[in-house]
């Protein structure tokens, strides 16, 4: 089958966005278009400024309280008016501040993480419509190839109908079966432009781009043995990554915990003036949570284990999905060429037109003896577009 070999993408949004541009960007396979995703999507850039901002509340609230300033004015009899003056500053124990800052940094690196998960997520849609933009593309040409057999066949039965040699019915029969077929290319144009669209809203400002269509994912892309492929890949896993980031974090919060159980303190200065004399010192203070932090330690030791269960839970859950994804791709991948093959030996198409060649069909009955053909074809189609989604899923834990 003819299919096209690249699919030029017209993305321009004004003739003014097109001339901003110095040099288009030319893409000829998937993996040049997501590298041109990772740097021009205006969702990944929305992603990183929400991901500075977690960051950058992540280490606010780790300062000491705002100083207290105090002053009073007391005034009596025969002149003997007094003034105070108390400043005092009041601080967690040192250690407090310790963890609260390793937690922090803590927080910022799990943002970090939660914006790797959403990247891969853009990565993994914007991958997933390129295959079925390009699979889109190869049903096109298929769909064509039925509608111009169609348009044969219904030009034959009208010559036929003129010279009297069919009737209305088969007219009737060969126009509806044309103007099915031009239908089903109309749709599938939808399709494509319907996928186009949502692609150009993931590149963002780009003028246009060439996608090859046939350098696509195939069985031959797939890791031969599963187990050792997913070693390398859950140490790249984000959600592995943020799991393991979860416990680190509701250990140094244990940590926390425990030191906000030392007291706080507060120090100051007062001074106080009457008509008679002038009194300035230092003062102390020292507050003991007795009631406020009860049960804080034993909730953070039960945030401990949950993150540490979550982690054996979310290990379990990636490698069962990827496995399942894999196991898949290989039966879809394997059944795809077995009919491929089938179709190949088969020779349905050659042999029907061998047979009208000598005489024994007319070109309606040719075009439907091809019917099955070109639905096997499409089939066929579906089942690798499928098989190759799959696969794309998995290349997506490596990018």
């Amino acid at each position: 089958m003819n299919f096209k070999k690249s699919i030029i993408i017209s993305l321009v949004l004004s003739p003014f966005c097109a001339l901003s541009q110095n040099k288009p960007l030319v893409t000829k396979n998937i993996d040049q278009v997501l590298n041109t995703i990772d740097s021009y999507s205006p969702s990944l850039k929305a992603l990183q400024k929400q991901t500075e901002a977690t960051k950058s509340e992540a280490f606010t609230g780790n300062a000491m309280s705002n100083p207290t300033v105090e002053f009073n004015y007391l005034w009596g009899n025969n002149e003997s008016d007094r003034y105070d003056i108390n400043v005092t500053q009041e601080m967690e124990f040192p250690t407090v501040y310790i963890h609260r800052r390793k937690l922090a940094n803590g927080n910022a690196d799990a943002a970090d993480i939660n914006y790797l998960i959403g990247r891969r997520e853009i990565l993994s849609e914007a991958a997933s419509l390129c295959v079925e933009l390009a699979f889109a593309l190869k049903k096109g040409d298929i769909l064509q190839e039925i509608a111009s057999s169609a348009e044969k066949a219904e030009n034959a039965t009208q010559k036929s109908f003129n010279n009297g040699e069919t009737n209305a019915i088969e007219l009737s029969k060969a126009q509806i079966h044309y103007l099915n077929a031009k239908n089903e290319v109309n749709i599938n144009n939808i399709e494509i432009n319907q996928l186009t669209e949502q692609l150009m809203l993931l590149c963002g400002d780009i003028p246009y781009f060439s996608l090859e269509a046939d350098d696509l994912p195939t069985a031959d892309s797939l890791p031969v043995d599963f187990e050792s492929w997913y070693k390398e890949v859950e140490c790249l896993c984000p959600e592995i990554l943020l799991a393991m980031q979860n416990i680190s974090n509701s250990q140094l919060n244990l940590k926390m915990q425990k030191a906000q159980w030392a007291p706080n303190l507060a120090i100051g200065y007062m001074s106080e003036r009457t008509s008679e004399s002038t009194l300035q010192g230092v003062s102390l203070g020292i507050s003991i949570p007795l009631y406020e932090r009860r049960k804080t330690i034993r909730t953070a030791r039960s945030q401990h284990a949950v993150a540490i269960q979550q982690l054996t839970t979310a290990s379990l859950q990636i490698k069962s999905q990827l496995k399942a994804t894999y196991n898949k791709a290989i039966a879809l991948f394997s059944n795809a060429s077995m009919i491929e093959e089938a179709i190949s030996k088969a020779d349905a198409r050659g042999k029907a037109l061998t047979a009208l060649e000598n005489g024994e069909i007319d070109m309606f009955q040719y075009c439907q003896e091809l019917d099955d053909y070109y639905a096997m074809l499409i089939q066929l189609n579906d089942i690798k577009k499928e098989a190759t989604l799959l696969a794309e899923q998995l290349l997506i834990n490596k990018r």
